[in-house]
């Protein structure tokens, strides 16, 4: 037969351990006031009456409050319990409501097994009075019926036990797993003095209400931004790049306004426990952030130059083909741009910023930002012979004569290159050296073939790929959003994503990963820990 148990949960001074070792005949310290006592999980057997009493430390401790709340959680999480019951000292309603609604924060899902146990009841004056109200106020507030009054100074040791039993007996046994949310967000673990505590939060309220203030003003942007500006995606890529680096400036300003008061967070083992503040400003930060990016790329979404309109299906063999050139009229199911390898010269040249993005009068300005148009004759000398090494290698290239005429100068390349790649051409050449120039090479041949609208002339070689028949493309349906979902595979989706990924990634993760790390250790500790005041009971843990 499975053994009743209850668990013990109250602020400091609520006589919560005075009441375990009433009810168990221990003689565990305990204390009126000042610090708790209680610092860890202790189990006894209640004399009358077969039930295990779990006791906890107090809540609204203000030293070791890692330590305190740790033992709280080890202690809900033993095994099943029958009944949590929430200690009240009897004083002035609002106070009682107040301490009662803390301690039941982090439990609410279990509340339907809470029982409210007023203690000090020997200071009302009006006990039938009192206990009618105070009873409707819970029933009001919780919505929980079950609440005991007593007092130590005339305690019946037979008579509350027996209560207590009658109560745990209707009960169910429930198996309390507290999710992280509840842990990290409703216990109070980390200790400050009210100064600084008021000081920081002051601060943390200011700044976060100044970049939601910054994030209204993107989407408000966003929101009225032209569907058919052409540059309407690099616009929206721009923004969301800024605004994030606009959310680290107000990190930034809050590890700089509270560092010294961050480093003062440390457990008693002299954990550094700092990144809880700093970790609740980031999540809340991250998520206007969020609500600003994913307005971006849905409006993004709603351009005709956007991604999804250039993927569509053969009508003859409905194989998915994704096409940027050639757009406007026939082309043939499998009539294919040279192939492309990963573009490592090219793409990973410093690409310049193509707007300037400033708030004036609440209200978001973005400018474009002409690149400068550089002469060749002003290049140095390490740029003008890598260039000339390209030239000399397109030059008799058919296709680049077809475009720039038969006897190209390297002045028409230079001018062909320096309008497609503006401010990344000096990049470019920097990267080419003897090792890579082969490959290199090769990667701005297909580029500009891709530029010049260049087809595989062998697309006949593997038929496998397309039906090979002719039809208009541009007479074609973009893919719905079942097809898009059923052809874009997990790495394709990421590799879409990646823009967001990249600015999303924030090292508040991490951070708070080391933080619930260390307060689950804390937890398991605590569970070694646990006092067991007979032995009759060391087989239940």
């Amino acid at each position: 037969m499975k053994t009743f148990r209850i668990a013990l949960l109250g602020s400091i001074g609520s006589g919560k351990t005075a009441f375990f070792n009433r009810i168990t005949s221990s003689n565990e310290p305990e204390i009126s006031g000042g610090p708790s006592v209680t610092k860890k999980v202790v189990v006894g057997q209640a004399t009358e009456g077969e039930f295990e009493v779990i006791d906890t430390p107090g809540f609204e401790s203000e030293s070791d409050k890692l330590l305190h709340a740790a033992g709280v959680i080890a202690a809900l999480t033993l095994g099943e319990v029958n009944r949590i019951l929430i200690f009240a000292k009897f004083e002035r309603d609002d106070r009682m409501v107040s301490s009662i609604r803390q301690i039941l924060s982090p439990i609410r899902r279990y509340k339907d097994i809470v029982t409210i146990l007023v203690s000090h009841f020997d200071h009302s004056r009006n006990i039938a009075d009192d206990q009618d109200r105070f009873s409707q106020r819970i029933k009001s507030d919780f919505n929980i019926d079950s609440i005991l009054f007593y007092s130590i100074l005339s305690f019946d040791n037979v008579d509350i036990s027996m209560k207590i039993f009658n109560i745990i007996q209707q009960s169910e046994y429930r198996s309390i797993q507290l999710q992280d949310s509840e842990i990290f967000s409703q216990f109070d673990l980390l200790q400050l003095d009210d100064y600084n505590q008021t000081k920081l939060e002051k601060n943390q309220t200011a700044i976060l209400r100044q970049f939601r203030k910054t994030a209204r003003i993107y989407k408000y942007f966003i929101e009225s931004i032209d569907l058919n500006d052409p540059l309407l995606i690099d616009i929206l890529h721009e923004l969301t790049k800024d605004i994030k680096a606009v959310a680290n400036q107000h990190v930034e300003e809050f590890e700089i306004l509270h560092g010294d008061e961050l480093n003062q967070f440390y457990d008693v083992q002299g954990v550094n426990i700092r990144y809880l503040h700093h970790i609740y400003l980031k999540k809340q930060i991250w998520l206007d952030l969020n609500n600003v990016i994913k307005l971006a790329q849905t409006t993004m979404t709603k351009s005709q130059i956007h991604i999804q309109h250039f993927i569509k299906l053969c009508p003859y063999c409905k194989q998915p083909w994704m096409k940027v050139f050639g757009c406007d009229g026939e082309t043939k199911c499998g009539n294919r741009i040279l192939p492309f390898e990963q573009d490592e010269i090219i793409g990973q040249a410093s690409a310049p910023k193509k707007f300037q993005i400033k708030i004036v009068d609440n209200q978001l300005q973005v400018d474009i930002v002409c690149p400068t148009s550089q002469q060749y004759s002003t290049v140095n000398e390490e740029i003008s012979s890598k260039f000339n090494y390209i030239y000399q290698y397109f030059k008799t290239d058919i296709h680049f004569q077809k475009h720039l005429g038969q006897n190209f100068t390297i002045l028409d390349l230079w001018n062909l290159m320096n309008q497609e790649f503006k401010n990344r051409l000096n990049d470019i050449c920097k990267r080419i050296n003897n090792e890579n120039k082969g490959k290199a090479l090769e990667q701005l041949r297909i580029y500009f073939y891709s530029f010049f609208k260049v087809e595989n002339k062998d697309d006949n070689s593997d038929k496998s790929i397309g039906c090979g028949r002719k039809f208009n493309w541009s007479e074609q349906p973009p893919l719905s959003g079942p097809e898009l979902n059923e052809l874009l595979s997990q790495d394709l989706i990421d590799f879409f994503n990646r823009d967001q990924e990249k600015l999303l990634k924030d090292e508040a993760y991490f951070l708070e990963l080391s933080y619930q790390k260390l307060v689950k250790q804390a937890i398991e500790e605590q569970k070694k820990n646990t006092k067991i005041l007979s032995s009759q009971f060391s087989s239940h843990y």
